[in-house]
């Protein structure tokens, strides 16, 4: 890949980010869902504390995307985004919301964002804000 190419992918890519205060507002507001990409079992053992969240795979994320509105909302408790609404990712690293984005972007989502720090870097500055399930010890 040439160096021009490499740095216009990398300037989009960077361009979605969230930087941590905003994604930290976002959060506690409850205005936008949080969009967890991690598989469900993942999710089981830690994730964001947010007043509006929901778990869609990203091996999921393609069909439902492609969903009516009223299987979305079946299937997921909250209104399935329009093309312009903005749309909050968050996984455990980055890897596989900025996968996402690419999905969403292909279905023509064209405000979608994430917290490039995923849920590693979320549990390192708020670890009480987090929602955890308790393992049998």
């Amino acid at each position: 890949m040439n160096s021009a190419i490499a740095s216009s992918l990398e300037a989009r890519a960077e361009s979605c980010n969230i930087p941590l205060d905003e994604f930290s507002d976002i959060v506690n507001s409850g205005d936008l869902p949080i969009i967890d990409v991690r598989e469900h079992d993942e999710v089981k053992v830690v994730r964001v504390d947010a007043k509006k969240f929901v778990n869609i795979p990203v091996k999921q994320f393609e069909v439902a995307l492609r969903m009516d509105e009223e299987a979305f909302m079946s299937r997921y408790h909250i209104p399935k985004p329009k093309f312009t609404d903005q749309m909050v990712l968050i996984c455990r690293s980055g890897r596989r919301s900025k996968i996402a984005i690419e999905i969403a972007r292909a279905h023509n989502y064209s405000n979608v964002r994430h917290y490039d720090e995923g849920t590693n870097g979320w549990v390192k500055v708020y670890p009480h804000r987090t929602v955890s399930v308790p393992t049998a010890e």
